[in-house]
């Protein structure tokens, strides 16, 4: 593949993802909005407080008045891509353009990864073209990985930085000064997400069991190096929040039944996997695990280890839009020059083989469509037309600028999408699915038998197994709305019986006139600027 060819690729990819980031957008009030997920909104509040001079908070210290407020807390899990985000803030850039600006990074972030996997390609397989092509015809056609990118998340570094490093190590001859740029590569994306962490491991267990004498002092290398940005953000954690790991781990990985929790994951990998994808899956593994080449078989691990994790941790909070979640995310690239690699070697056999090429390739195309045999989702493939939720996103922030319209700056907002209402609100808020809320975060998880028939739209099994809700089966009325005494109710959430004891203090309210935009404001409130409503007090 020439670099002509992968230029014009990198182009076509550009357009497609131009067209996801037009089709996430909305216009409210005669301005675009470019929001990106409710998720990273979180993140981007966190980083508005950050350039703000207010630290790398939820919400601001000055804006404490009571339990809760301006406590450090760690609710994202993406330090350094939030710290980026910090960085864009810091340009002046209107509110409605900060999401475009990253979105546009990301989007980057993967172009710039296409050339990765075509030399990572190259370097596995030099004298098979069709190696490198369809490895980048792949990477640049999962709609995974352009999803994620348009709606503003970490994964496009982080899949850039693991592949640097899988490029790094297919290269490395053994030598000692050949390990440390993939070692920092992976180091640094321990500090995009933690659980990267898991790629390092992989990379430690190549090392160590492919390296020529002295194994563990070369594997000591990259786990010396990967150990040491480890025990820093740890450090500066413990610092900052007073705890050993975010407030996510506790929200998501506490209070709910281990064996249930990896049920769930692995029912959603299941469902991920079958199809076209576990007709390219099983041969493309299985060409690594035999070929003889250990770079192979570490691209292999990569994928099934990232699979793995994502079982592990009871799959991620998005899964029935019937994509790659962010974990498995994460090795598509290296899936993708395994499948070229498959194709080469295809491609290699007698007349009588080519049928099954031609098979494979019709696989392979049904894997980057991602249509799973429904025409309708082939043809939203094709115009880049994935379930970015704006309809969501502008109802929300048309709500946020009718809850600031009717509050004075202090006033206490309760609320479930604790990303864009916040973000655009700016008032101090409470967290009522608990990421950056150390109390609910803690607490006990919803389980199947109690949290009644809420959930089961996204439930694929209609039981126990199927039922973990990252990061949503957690909730606390009592403490959050009894103890905290929210100014605002915005949303609620799940199961309110709990919360039926203390609405007799809130009137319910539709903000101008507007039913989508009804709340809860509490009786007698100084912060509410009752005259501003539309509705008697």
């Amino acid at each position: 593949m020439s670099r002509r060819a992968l230029a014009a690729v990198i182009v076509v990819f550009l357009a497609w993802g131009a067209v996801g980031v037009a089709r996430s957008s909305f216009t409210l009030g005669g301005e675009r909005w470019f929001p990106l997920a409710d998720d990273q909104m979180v993140s981007m509040r966190y980083a508005k407080n950050l350039a703000g001079g207010h630290g790398l908070t939820w919400n601001p210290p000055s804006a404490s008045r009571g339990a809760g407020d301006g406590e450090r807390v760690e609710g994202i899990s993406n330090p350094l891509w939030t710290f980026a985000m910090a960085g864009l803030h810091l340009t002046g850039l209107p509110a409605p353009l900060l999401g475009l600006a990253v979105k546009l990074v990301a989007l980057a972030l993967l172009a710039a990864n296409l050339a990765v996997v075509r030399r990572l390609a190259q370097e596995l397989a030099p004298h098979a073209p069709v190696a490198a092509w369809g490895a980048v015809v792949l990477t640049a056609g999962a709609s995974s990985l352009l999803y994620w990118a348009v709606q503003g998340f970490e994964v496009a570094l982080l899949v850039l930085l693991i592949d640097l490093a899988l490029f790094g190590l297919v290269r490395w001859r053994g030598d000692a000064r050949g390990l440390l740029a993939p070692s920092m590569a992976l180091g640094v994306a321990t500090l995009v997400r933690l659980d990267a962490a898991v790629a390092a491991l992989v990379a430690v267990l190549f090392v160590a069991a492919t390296a020529r004498g002295s194994r563990l002092r070369k594997a000591a290398i990259p786990a010396g190096i990967i150990l040491g940005f480890l025990a820093f953000q740890t450090v500066l954690r413990l610092a900052t929040y007073g705890e050993w790991l975010p407030n996510t781990y506790a929200l998501k990985m506490t209070g709910y039944p281990t064996l249930l929790r990896v049920g769930t994951g692995l029912v959603w990998l299941g469902l991920a996997a079958w199809g076209a994808g576990l007709v390219v899956a099983l041969p493309a593994l299985g060409l690594a695990a035999w070929a003889g080449d250990a770079r192979r078989r570490l691209l292999a691990g990569l994928v099934v280890a990232a699979a793995a994790y994502s079982a592990w941790v009871g799959g991620d909070a998005w899964e029935e839009l019937g994509l790659a979640n962010r974990f498995v995310a994460v090795g598509l690239p290296a899936f993708a020059v395994l499948v070229g690699l498959l194709l080469a070697r295809l491609a290699e056999r007698p007349p009588f083989a080519r049928p099954l090429v031609a098979g494979l390739l019709i696989a392979l195309a049904a894997l980057a469509l991602e249509g799973k045999g429904q025409p309708e989702r082939t043809l939203a493939w094709i115009r880049a037309d994935l379930p970015y939720k704006a309809a969501e996103y502008r109802e929300l922030t048309a709500l946020a600028r009718a809850v600031a319209d009717v509050t004075a700056p202090d006033a206490r907002v309760a609320v479930v999408w604790a990303g864009l209402l916040p973000y655009l609100v700016d008032r101090p808020c409470i967290d009522l699915l608990g990421k950056s809320d150390r109390v609910v975060a803690r607490g006990e998880a919803a389980r199947f038998e109690t949290a009644g028939p809420f959930f089961t739209w996204r439930n694929p099994t209609g039981n126990a197994w199927g039922h973990f809700y990252p990061g949503h089966l957690k909730w606390n009325y009592a403490w959050s709305v009894g103890e905290q005494r929210p100014d605002v109710i915005a949303q609620v959430w799940g199961d309110t019986s709990g919360l039926q004891p203390y609405l007799k203090d809130y009137q319910s309210v539709a903000l101008g006139g507007d039913p989508r935009l009804t709340v809860g404001l509490r009786k007698g409130s100084p912060r509410v600027r009752w005259e501003r409503l539309s509705a008697p007090r």
